[in-house]
């Protein structure tokens, strides 16, 4: 136990953590700590510019503590925000998006509004579970920071049947799985079959169950956990597919690149402001569609203002792409994956729209098409790093006039928006909405207008 002091708590960061300042200046991060709350902590670590502390006792707690709902909070690390009203949590996201703006991109944001999720619970409609050999055989969520299991009994932020899947499996699969000798993933030596079961759902109730395995040529191994696997469909009432991904490697990644339907169709269908959108087990989709579906049709209303022909970059399975088209004359949309872009053109024909083109690779090897398809707006939605500098030139170079941008990280869209602003652009708009309650984390949406022209 370090020394033992009192702080009042500043601010809360973009990891969840309570900012304070210690008597020697130097700032703590303390986890569970909210703004302007007293807190007696004891100090545990002391680096060159910082310090970290545990808390001991809320002396003074702020009006916006709440009691957390899940009996796990704090232990598997996936909320951070729980112990904070909701009204703190919209608080919290939209000043991390504006001090981002200020701090790194320079810009000034008079207002910042963050549309609250119409869901705060049962929105989530993925969950990657990893399974270990640990004790005879776990599943659940790793504790925070570590790679040791949590074996969980539920988790209130999942949609209530993508849950209730997990609750089977662990219930009703992993006894029989561990009586027939199945064996689970070691981590440490790399051993074992079984390393993960993902599980998705949609708003209707249909579920995909994904297992992740090391080798799909153990026919044995596969045998078992194949039949084993089949119980879940004697529990389920509705639309359920199940699907093999093999993942051979070491390390953090959860799966691999070979996938295989075991039985089902082994696809996922959501409904995104009247349009059926289609995806595999391992493709990328907005985890909250309920909220998903009000940024998309917000982008789309910002660019209708415009019109014309759209070039979309980070295009994936084209949730976005089919309500661009109802906006736009035209819409050429880039994506790098190759299942992906096949899974976003079979999504446009469904839907009947025949204004959009598809081309696959990567959003820096297309500059040279995205310039001479001469578009009227660009509408980017990069991973957390952003978009490479390639492509911010190539934004410029092009004959677009507004740029609509969809950022899941703040920082990088701070520094994309810097360069823009630099280059001759200026921002529009600036709305940040609530994809992911009862966590830190926050999507983005800006627009930007050009200014000048190099």
């Amino acid at each position: 136990m370090g020394k033992e002091i009192t702080l009042t708590v500043r601010d809360v960061n973009s990891r969840g953590q309570g900012v304070a300042v210690g008597e020697d200046g130097k700032v703590v991060f303390l986890d569970g700590g909210l703004p302007s709350e007293v807190v007696r902590v004891s100090l545990e670590t002391d680096k060159k510019n910082y310090s970290t502390a545990k808390i001991l006792d809320i002396e003074v707690p702020s009006e916006h503590r709440i009691t957390p709902r899940c009996p796990w909070y704090g232990l598997c690390g996936g909320c951070q925000l729980q112990h904070g009203s909701y009204d703190l949590q919209l608080e919290i996201k939209a000043k991390s998006v504006r001090d981002a703006m200020e701090r790194i991109g320079r810009m000034r944001v008079d207002r910042l509004v963050c549309h609250p999720s119409p869901m705060q619970w049962g929105y989530r409609n993925k969950a990657s579970f990893p399974v270990r050999s640990e004790n005879g055989g776990e599943i659940g969520f790793f504790r925070s920071g570590s790679h040791k299991l949590a074996p969980i009994d539920g988790c209130p932020v999942l949609m209530p049947h993508v849950e209730k899947l997990y609750v089977d499996f662990r219930d009703t699969v992993m006894p029989e799985l561990k009586r027939n000798g199945v064996p689970f993933y070691d981590e440490r030596r790399h051993k074992g079959l079984l390393r993960h079961m993902v599980f998705r759902g949609n708003r209707e109730g249909s579920l995909l169950a994904l297992a992740v395995v090391t080798s799909l040529r153990d026919c044995r191994g596969k045998e078992l956990l194949e039949r084993s696997l089949a119980r879940l469909k004697e529990t389920t009432q509705t639309s359920f597919s199940g699907v093999w991904n093999e993942n051979s490697s070491r390390g953090n990644r959860i799966l691999g690149e070979r996938s295989s339907t075991i039985w089902g169709d082994g696809v996922i269908t959501e409904k995104i402001s009247n349009y059926d959108l289609s995806y595999d087990g391992t493709a990328f989709f907005q985890v909250n569609p309920f909220q998903a579906e009000r940024l998309f049709l917000r982008a789309s209303s910002i660019v209708a203002e415009r019109g014309g022909a759209v070039v979309e970059l980070y295009a994936g399975v084209g949730a976005l792409t089919v309500i661009l088209a109802k906006a736009a004359k035209t819409v050429l949309a880039v994506e790098e994956w190759a299942p992906a872009i096949e899974r976003l053109l079979e999504n446009v024909s469904r839907n009947g729209l025949d204004n959009v083109k598809g081309i696959c690779n990567r959003a820096e090897d297309t500059v040279r098409t995205m310039v001479e398809a001469k578009p009227d707006v660009i509408v980017v939605d990069p991973p957390r790093g952003g978009c490479a500098s390639e492509v911010l030139d190539a934004v410029t170079e092009s004959s677009a006039d507004m740029l609509v941008y969809v950022s899941c990280n703040p920082s990088t869209l701070a520094r994309d928006g810097a360069k823009l602003v630099s280059d001759g652009w200026e921002l529009a708009t600036l709305e940040c909405f609530d994809l992911f309650p009862q966590t830190v984390h926050v999507e983005t949406l800006a627009s930007f207008k050009r200014t000048a022209r190099g």
